[in-house]
């Protein structure tokens, strides 16, 4: 499950998000701001606003921008498979036998 259903994000905006959220909206032309490779901007109509990165509270405007609802959607999947990755590794990093100095070490 996805979404906002185990997050705690809205609890953690500000009370005048909905105006900051307008505001961006409107500086990107209501236009999803997601870059393609090798083609640009996305363009397509934008009816999200997204922290460019992740983990943040910084509701400022330069920090925020526009997106449709599948890069929105991409973007927070991808933000939420790394931190499952990163978790795993950190959790198998408690098992790993200490590596061993190198006969030939001077250290």
């Amino acid at each position: 499950m996805g979404g906002w259903v185990n997050s705690d994000r809205r609890e953690r905006l500000p009370s005048n998000w909905p105006v900051i959220r307008k505001k961006r909206l409107e500086l990107d032309n209501y236009e999803c701001q997601w870059w393609v490779k090798g083609k640009g901007k996305c363009g397509k109509p934008a009816n999200q606003v997204d922290h460019k990165k992740p983990k943040t509270d910084d509701d400022r405007i330069e920090c925020l921008q526009s997106l449709c609802e599948g890069h929105h959607k991409l973007k927070s999947a991808r933000e939420g498979n790394a931190a499952y990755h990163a978790a795993i590794n950190a959790s198998k990093a408690k098992f790993r036998a200490p590596q061993e100095r190198h006969p030939g070490s001077l250290v």
